[in-house]
């Protein structure tokens, strides 16, 4: 996987996977579409942690995602795209030092920022006559520079538990959407 090209082997991490009904294109284009709108524990996030996530609610999240400073590191067509930021603090999705790619991320050490990957992997499978796309969302996240490792670690479990949310309200509104295609 490309992600694994980016990331240290001590960032820490957590994949979460789901089984959706459909072609790996159909999944990737759908992905690409959701709104925050469509994740409702997300949407809370969004309503009480503005000043941390200025985001809208019917704009598709990948495009702004990619608007807030998150770059594309690699892409392999239809299986697998990683995003890339610099965040700061509870800010993980608001403005920092933006990177164009991913020499400029690895290379980035300015104490007190952290490292941010997002990767969304699809995998074909066949079960029953029916085609499927695995959807495995992975979240890594390591310091930048050192002597960040004391914020890393405090943030760690927050940014965990609301990777956790994040992942699953997207793959339950991606699972939606490629539904009623």
């Amino acid at each position: 996987m490309q992600v694994d090209r980016i990331v240290p082997v001590d960032a820490r991490g957590r994949i979460d996977e789901a089984l959706i009904e459909g072609s790996a294109g159909e999944v990737f284009a759908a992905l690409q579409k959701i709104p925050p709108g469509e994740l409702p524990r997300l949407g809370v996030l969004f309503r009480y942690f503005q000043w941390a996530m200025p985001f809208l609610a019917d704009k598709p999240l990948y495009a702004q995602m990619l608007d807030s400073g998150f770059a594309v590191m690699g892409v392999i067509p239809l299986r697998e795209v990683v995003l890339g930021r610099i965040a700061q603090g509870l800010s993980l999705l608001s403005s920092f030092p933006r990177v164009k790619n991913r020499a400029e991320l690895i290379a980035h050490d300015e104490k007190g920022f952290l490292k941010v990957v997002l990767s969304f992997n699809l995998a074909k499978e066949e079960m029953n006559d029916k085609s499927y796309t695995r959807v495995g969302a992975t979240l890594k996240i390591w310091p930048s520079g050192h002597g960040s490792g004391f914020l890393f670690a405090l943030l760690w479990p927050l940014a965990s538990f609301a990777g956790g949310v994040f992942a699953r309200d997207w793959m339950r509104a991606l699972a939606r959407r490629v539904a009623n295609k």
